[in-house]
């Protein structure tokens, strides 16, 4: 078929374009590539259903049928799990580990190795989540009923695999088909899967809006630190106008509300809440009240941001370094707060367009949603008060002066009379 596609494609360029053929040629060339792309595809297919038996035929002391209509093979590596050597394969369902066995005395190297069956995960009932800090380098795998902690020194090998697997949840939960999934009455199962999947995609963009945070927050610190220096970037006044407090703000997500939103997303299987994290940063000591403090200042930060990268050419070398080092922009980072509680009511609405309304999840959302919305609508409003106020002063500011300016203008007018009339005089 190959060979068909070649030589139809050289036949179709050495024919003259007003050729009769030449429109046949064309036509037959594009149905030769949709046949050959099918045939193709199908035989990949048939290649991957064939590695699942084969994945089947090495397991020893594996009860389920691994073989199953419909299931083939993604991928399969080899991963650290508790200082030990296991081989993990991808399938498009289920995601299986096993131990290589060794061989027998005598035994021939072309003989296949045959894996000891460890465990199996469905990825349908799967939290799948990159490990931090003292977990670097991991994945972790959690459903109801166990957790796997998957180790390699190879970071691009477990973004490949996260990206691997997120990818194939994706593809289960579109392929899904709600009508006949109704008359089996899975209904259930399938908000389930949508709700855990917006759980792990609030961690993720958590964990990106905090590394935004920090960004800002360690530059703040930079300059803090340098004031007891020679060559300070800036004096600790113009420190807070131009930071606010956005060094407290990255403080109390990283080291309280990202744990705790990670910890949730792990237990989610077994314990679905989240409603009471969001209703404890709403009080007093939550970073809520932190949120409205920057949303005042921060029209006036900016506008001083501005003022000092244009005033002092030290402070913008510097800032222009450590944001090519970081690959970020300072400015477009310390944007990020003001829509923050935005996004937040946004995907907690999406999570209970999915909860059971009969259940006490679903009425917890409810509140705190309806909290959320007032105090974000509150923060706006104080924002656009703080920013009329300005305005206001700086129009007040510019009436007097036009007013001292108008004064000049006529005190000298006078003067040039009163010249002129003395001139008239002689």
């Amino acid at each position: 078929l190959t060979r068909y596609v070649l030589l139809l494609k050289d036949l179709s360029l050495n024919t003259p374009e007003n050729h009769p053929d030449r429109e046949f040629l064309a036509t037959a060339l594009d149905k030769m590539k949709t046949f050959a792309d099918y045939m193709n595809n199908s035989k990949k297919g048939q290649e991957n259903k064939q590695k699942v038996k084969e994945i089947s035929d090495t397991l020893i002391g594996c009860e389920e049928n691994i073989v199953q209509p419909g299931r083939y093979w993604i991928q399969d590596g080899v991963f650290l799990v508790k200082q030990k050597k296991i081989t993990v394969w991808l399938l498009s369902d289920i995601i299986i580990l096993g131990k290589a066995r060794k061989r027998a005395l005598g035994e021939s190297n072309t003989t296949p190795i045959k894996y000891r069956f460890e465990s199996s995960f469905k990825l349908a009932d799967i939290c799948c989540l990159k490990g931090r800090e003292r977990m670097e380098n991991c994945i972790i795998l959690k459903s109801k009923q166990a957790e796997v902690i998957l180790h390699s020194q190879d970071t691009k090998l477990i973004d490949q695999w996260l990206e691997a697997i997120q990818k194939q949840q994706d593809v289960l939960i579109n392929n899904f088909n709600p009508e006949a999934q109704l008359e089996n009455g899975d209904e259930s199962e399938k908000n389930f899967n949508v709700r855990n999947k917006i759980i792990n995609e609030l961690v993720q963009r958590e964990e990106e809006y905090v590394s935004h945070l920090e960004f800002v927050a360690k530059f703040a610190a930079k300059c803090r630190n340098s004031v007891t220096t020679a060559n300070p970037l800036l004096p600790l006044p113009e420190i807070t106008d131009v930071f606010l407090n956005l060094e407290a703000l990255s403080n109390i997500h990283v080291k309280v509300f990202l744990p705790k939103l990670r910890e949730r997303a792990l237990n989610w299987k077994a314990k679905e809440e989240i409603a009471d994290l969001f209703a404890a940063q709403c009080e007093n000591k939550g970073f809520f009240k932190l949120y409205k403090s920057y949303h005042s200042g921060y029209s006036d930060a900016a506008k001083k941001l501005r003022e000092v990268v244009s005033a002092n050419a030290y402070f913008n070398i510097v800032m222009g370094e450590y944001e090519v080092a970081g690959k970020k922009n300072m400015e477009n980072c310390a944007k990020e707060p003001l829509n923050r509680i935005s996004s937040y009511i946004g995907t907690l609405q999406e999570l209970l367009r999915y909860t059971p309304k009969e259940s006490q999840q679903y009425e917890d959302l409810a509140k705190v949603i309806r909290t959320m919305k007032n105090l974000d609508e509150s923060f706006k409003l104080t924002a656009k008060d703080t920013k009329s106020v300005v305005t206001q002063d700086r129009i007040a500011g510019d009436f007097s002066n036009d007013s001292d300016a108008k004064k000049k203008k006529i005190v000298v007018t006078k003067q040039s009379s009163t010249k002129k009339l003395q001139k008239k005089k002689k």
